[in-house]
């Protein structure tokens, strides 16, 4: 094994010893509902997210229905159930590359609901991954989509393991 290969085993045991089966705090109840989350989290924090979609759920459960929700009430959300229901049949699909390529969605979110939705590892990439990868000595730090293609040549890619879901505050 190469030395790069070996970094990688390494991390790999230190993850799976803290981060066994890591769970996400977002409050939801099947693929759809936790794909809202996941984009709204990005706006606000989880315990906001947790305030406001069992509301919005209660409205609009399904992306048939959320796509029909008044665009003042919710731009983003409507435009990606829009989507869902024109090019997947109102179904979230288990395919990584059409969720991200869903309107607010994108590799962290469509990671997420890759692992917490269907259990199938994944590793979603957003600004924290920036602070650790340097330390772990991988790459130096990129723009997301290439922090995204660093994660995986480091060895840590979809299918490999599960970051959990840790929220941080926004301005």
């Amino acid at each position: 094994m190469t030395k790069r290969a070996d970094k990688v085993v390494r991390v790999q045991a230190i993850l799976d010893e803290h981060f066994p089966a890591p769970a996400i705090p977002l409050q939801h109840g099947d693929p759809f509902t936790l794909l809202v989350a996941v984009v709204l989290s990005a706006q606000c924090t989880d315990e906001r997210v947790n305030a406001v979609t069992p509301v919005r759920f209660a409205r609009a459960a399904t992306p048939a229905a959320m796509a029909e929700v008044p665009v003042a009430e919710i731009r983003v959300i409507r435009e990606l159930s829009r989507r869902l229901v024109s090019d997947h049949g109102g179904i979230v699909s288990r395919d990584l590359g059409a969720r991200e390529a869903l309107p607010g969605a994108g590799h962290k979110a469509a990671s997420v609901v890759m692992a917490q939705a269907f259990a199938v590892p994944a590793f979603p990439v957003d600004a924290r991954t920036q602070l650790v990868k340097p330390v772990r000595g991988c790459v130096k730090p990129f723009g997301m989509r290439l922090a995204a293609c660093s994660t995986r040549a480091c060895g840590l890619q979809a299918g490999t393991h599960t970051l959990p879901h840790v929220d941080h505050p926004r301005p």
